[in-house]
């Protein structure tokens, strides 16, 4: 990790916040762990403040067990990791700032030492830096699979692209995990938390405090936004989670499998369908009516 450390005391009240969050404690204090890493090498705040929504992901497949190994690390994964990252709309701090590199050229030993992942006794042939480094990147296009899901990006195109086998036979659990596991994260980063470390052992000023309260707050609305689009992973997800903001009421996952059942891929195919046809595939009339409302105002 970074070599910093922490009192007992502190991580105990940590980890008692944990079980209250509904967390495992091993995330938990890896994650805890990490964030009072970059509290104490970094004064500015500067790693916290480019923290993305994907880096979640990319803790939580780091350290959940049961998250599934999509594929095995290799120069195609890294090419791809590395293509999707440097597009303009695909940010990762950690993939950025702690990863990114060949062999001998990434720090994700560092990371991965904060949170507590190190190699099994069982690994061949590589020493553990190297082993973490392709860790890392094995992590972040485990990640970059979910984001696409969350855009609603088809299972089909996601496995041919990324040359993925199987998602959808492991992807629902994979995605409850994911929600359960961002809900504890969510309810874990709150100031309260980390103000013991702040003041004791960065010696943090008034200042400093209320940037760091509304960072972690940041952190903590990229969960939420985060559960709420791997509760879709669909086509329609973007445009139906759109209709609460525009409609006054959201769309549940159930009406979304029902649409989806029937073909509709889009906007234009709901507005095809037209409101009898949403009443004729089993959705409520009131939701139909207020998916009949958000297409007029966005396609007129």
């Amino acid at each position: 990790g970074f070599e910093t450390q922490d009192t007992t005391s502190a991580k105990s009240k940590f980890l008692s916040l944990a079980t209250k969050a509904v967390i495992p404690s091993q995330i938990a204090a890896g994650f805890a762990q990490l964030i009072r890493d970059f509290l104490s090498i970094d004064g500015d705040d500067r790693y916290l403040g480019q923290w993305q929504p994907i880096d979640h992901l990319i803790v939580l497949n780091l350290m959940h067990e049961s998250a599934p190994k999509l594929r095995r690390y290799s120069k195609t994964l890294l090419e791809q990791v590395t293509n999707w990252a440097e597009s303009s709309e695909n940010e990762s701090m950690l993939y950025s700032q702690w990863f990114h590199g060949q062999e001998g050229h990434s720090q994700a030993d560092q990371v991965l030492g904060s949170l507590g992942v190190s190699p099994p006794d069982d690994k061949r042939r590589i020493d553990d830096a190297e082993w973490m480094r392709q860790r890392a990147y094995a992590a972040t296009l485990q990640s970059i699979v979910l984001v696409e899901r969350g855009r609603g990006k088809r299972s089909a195109d996601i496995m041919r692209q990324y040359g993925v086998k199987n998602l959808d036979g492991i992807e629902e659990r994979w995605r409850d995990d994911m929600l359960w596991l961002l809900n504890g994260l969510g309810r874990l980063l709150e100031i309260r938390v980390f103000y013991y470390h702040l003041r004791e052992e960065c010696q943090a000023s008034d200042e400093r405090v209320k940037r760091l309260k509304r960072l972690l707050g940041r952190m903590r609305h990229q969960t939420f936004e985060l559960q709420e689009q791997l509760k879709y992973c669909s086509p329609l997800g973007p445009a139906l989670r759109d209709i609460r903001q525009v409609a006054g009421g959201g769309v549940g996952v159930q009406t979304i499998r029902k649409l989806e059942a029937a073909g509709i891929q889009n906007l234009q195919d709901l507005n095809k369908l037209g409101l009898d046809g949403m009443l004729g595939h089993g959705v409520r009339r009131d939701i139909a009516k207020r998916i009949q409302l958000y297409l007029r105002r966005r396609m007129t």
